[in-house]
């Protein structure tokens, strides 16, 4: 795991939030040393984050995304 995710979620925060003045877009919870809490459906104990949307439009997201690789 990148010891740069905190780094790369503020930015995404920081993009999402300024592409669109309407809307509100923010990185409510993280967790990028998720050990021994959430399991997703692959059994694994994956690093998650919630965006919560505060404003009042609806936020397309759909070409973005999280990685912990360089490229």
């Amino acid at each position: 795991m990148s010891q740069n995710l905190p780094k790369k979620l503020f930015f995404l925060f920081l993009i999402i939030c300024f592409r669109s003045a309407s809307a509100q877009v923010v990185i409510n919870e993280y967790s990028a040393a998720n050990r021994n809490g959430i399991v997703d459906d692959y059994g694994d104990n994956s690093d998650w984050i919630e965006l919560y949307n505060a404003g009042g439009a609806p936020v397309d997201i759909s070409g973005y995304f999280l990685s912990d690789k360089e490229n």
